[in-house]
């Protein structure tokens, strides 16, 4: 069902992405080592909430934070960079391409993809969020 797109999302991301339907299917489940991270700044999220059972990580902490495991206490399983895949979304899209960007390049992380349509997409076609 993930697939690879090959087309250059903002922020530079040409790579794996996630269908609104991955993302819905995530929401529900929470699959073990797929940690979906919200990478809008705080006030963003204070004032629209989040997808169901993601993570926040504002960009300019995501570095820094990425494999804290305090960050993921209500998750299944703490993350593993080698083996878990972390799917990044925003508002619309262009930074979580530079968060997986960040995440391949200067964290090694091999599994990473964006859901593109992000929040915003999310927040049209749901009307819910936490």
């Amino acid at each position: 069902m993930r697939r690879w797109m090959g087309q250059v999302l903002g922020g530079g991301w040409k790579g794996r992405t996630w269908s609104f339907e991955e993302v819905q299917a995530y929401a529900r489940t929470r699959p073990a080592q797929t940690f979906l991270i919200d990478v809008r700044e705080g006030e963003e999220v204070r004032s629209t909430g989040l997808i169901p059972n993601s993570h926040h990580i504002p960009l300019g902490e995501l570095e820094a934070a990425l494999l804290d495991p305090a960050r993921y206490a209500a998750a299944p399983a703490p993350p593993h960079r080698d083996a878990s895949l972390f799917v990044f979304s925003c508002a619309h899209g262009t930074r979580a391409a530079q968060a997986a960007r960040t995440a391949q390049t200067a964290l090694g992380c091999p599994h990473v993809a964006v859901y593109p349509g992000s929040f915003s997409e999310w927040q049209r076609r749901t009307q819910r969020a936490e």
